[in-house]
């Protein structure tokens, strides 16, 4: 098992792709590829990742607006 990159509690990053948990109940763990990554935007907070095809995007909240800076970099530096 590899080690993650950025671990951000419900989210994270590794070398090649974004792991997401999601569910209440009946958790599951969301999977996107760096390969599906269209486009990621940052907004204070918030890193908006929007992916190809139907696939929605996935937003990702931080606690603070430089650890939101340092994942967008891990993301721009992984899928180059």
């Amino acid at each position: 098992m590899s080690v993650p990159l950025y671990d951000g509690g419900s989210f994270r990053l590794y070398g090649n792709r974004i792991e997401k948990d999601k569910g209440l109940f009946f958790k599951s763990t969301e999977v996107t590829y760096y390969d599906d990554v269209v486009s990621a935007r940052l907004a204070g907070r918030t890193l908006t990742i929007t992916r190809t095809g139907w696939k929605p995007s996935i937003m990702l909240d931080f606690r603070r607006k430089e650890h939101a800076r340092v994942a967008l970099d891990i993301i721009n530096l992984c899928k180059s």
